[in-house]
């Protein structure tokens, strides 16, 4: 067994048996698992054995959640706006299914979709304070890291593009480099935010790492979504933050053309070529997919596009010699698969969660630990929606990781706030009634004035 599956091992297992002191010990433990899989590594294919490492993580952490549930940290009881729609979304897939083009093959991925929520759910009840925000924030910045070290190391390239990189919902270019547009805007966040250097140094060299393996994908797509976050954070960051995010920006940009190969910016040049024929085919699939809404506007189950694709573009499957066709955009697979009904709650989701982190930053714009978190996570997922039109990421961990970490985010600052205002009612000070952005109602400011 090599030094590297033993260190796997080590990391997987040693945080699995941390479940004994908190539930974020397994939330790593997946992470763990999601960045480097056995099975997708030289080191532990056929070596390891090929369990449910995802599961026995997710299991553990469910009972620490139960076991030591009253030594956890105290939380605030919140309502979590956006876990309506985003339940409502997943009992949709089953309702679905009901009337799906091809019941079981749809039902496999009904389940995935529930999956996806119920880790949605474990992942603010493992994360309950800043420490274990920026513990997440750190094995994701890592887990991409080692993507990077892996590309760098020893690239494997098809047609300009990377592969044999990426985890178990990303495993093509495409895919992975869709994923790393949530990482990149952490690496950014710890570079600029970090007081200790050691720390700051380790995410700008890991940040390195991931810039270069998301050249290597060589995504046009997941390009287009990076830059739509960049110029997301320079929009969205309030006074007196917006020059430190401009120049890391200009930072990045720097990075990128210094890392690029030829292959890259040949490739990035075609992006707003309409001669293109990869950029002609995308417009007839999605063209076909907006036919297939009309005919089919409650859904048609899971891999409704990919069973329709020889009615719909029967051209493209002559032209790729293919039975069926992806429809390499989030949203048509969206509202092809699960219905209009399905798309209006998935964004109600996406609106819900957007509203949450302007809240935080509302309650705390002088608080830069809450702020830049936030901003981070939003300028994370605008650039993933941004990617999404070019790729199929509904099922991609990474959209509800983000959604989940903007709850987790929220709710601990209602915590704290509450936490702060404690004293004033033991000292026997009026305490001002506040709403849920944290200010003080109009009558109470009347009386104090």
């Amino acid at each position: 067994m090599s030094k590297m599956a033993l260190l796997w091992l080590a990391l997987y297992f040693g945080n699995i048996a941390g479940a004994l002191r908190h539930p974020i010990f397994p939330l790593v433990a997946y992470l763990v698992f999601y960045y480097m899989p056995p099975h997708l590594n030289w080191w532990g294919r056929n070596v390891l054995p090929d369990l449910r490492y995802s599961m026995l993580a997710s299991a553990a952490l469910i009972a620490a959640l139960v076991v030591f549930r009253s030594n956890l940290e105290p939380l605030k009881p919140v309502r979590n706006p956006a876990m309506v729609w985003l339940a409502g979304w997943g009992l949709n897939t089953v309702a679905v299914t009901a009337w799906a083009l091809q019941v079981a093959r749809s039902w496999g991925y009904t389940v995935a979709c529930l999956k996806l929520v119920l880790l949605y759910t474990l992942i603010p009840a493992a994360v309950r304070a800043p420490a274990h925000f920026d513990t997440f924030a750190a094995v994701h910045v890592a887990g991409a890291a080692y993507w990077g070290y892996k590309a760098w190391d020893n690239p494997k390239r098809a047609a300009g593009r990377l592969q044999e990189v990426g985890g178990p919902d990303a495993q093509n270019d495409n895919q992975a480099a869709g994923h790393l547009v949530t990482v990149l805007p952490f690496a950014a966040l710890y570079v600029l935010t970090e007081k200790r250097k050691a720390l700051r140094a380790l995410h700008l060299v890991g940040g390195a790492f991931v810039l270069n393996v998301f050249i290597l994908c060589n995504s046009r797509g997941a390009t287009v979504g990076l830059i739509v976050a960049g110029l997301a954070a320079i929009v969205l960051a309030g006074h007196g933050k917006r020059g430190k995010l401009i120049a890391v920006a200009i930072a990045g940009a720097a990075a990128t053309f210094y890392l690029a190969d030829p292959q890259f910016i040949e490739r990035q040049q075609t992006t707003t070529d309409p001669q293109d024929g990869s950029a002609q085919s995308r417009w007839v699939m999605w063209a076909g997919g907006i036919e297939m809404v009309k005919d089919y506007p409650f859904g048609g189950g899971g891999r409704t596009f990919h069973i329709l694709s020889s009615r719909y573009i029967p051209e493209i499957l002559e032209r790729n010699d293919a039975a069926e066709r992806s429809p390499h955009n989030t949203y048509i697979q969206l509202a092809t698969d699960w219905g209009v009904q399905g798309a209006v709650l998935f964004f109600g989701f996406m609106f819900a969660t957007f509203r949450m982190l302007h809240r935080i930053r509302k309650r705390a714009p002088d608080n830069p630990w809450y702020y830049y978190r936030s901003l981070t996570i939003e300028v994370a997922l605008i650039g993933t929606m941004a990617a999404a039109f070019f790729s199929n990421r509904l099922l991609g961990e990474s959209i509800y990781w983000m959604c989940a970490l903007a709850f987790a985010l929220y709710r601990m600052q209602l915590t704290e706030l509450e936490a702060a205002a404690a004293p004033e009612a033991a000292s026997g000070e009026p305490v001002v009634a506040r709403d849920e952005l944290g200010r003080a109602s109009i009558a109470a400011r009347q009386a104090a004035g």
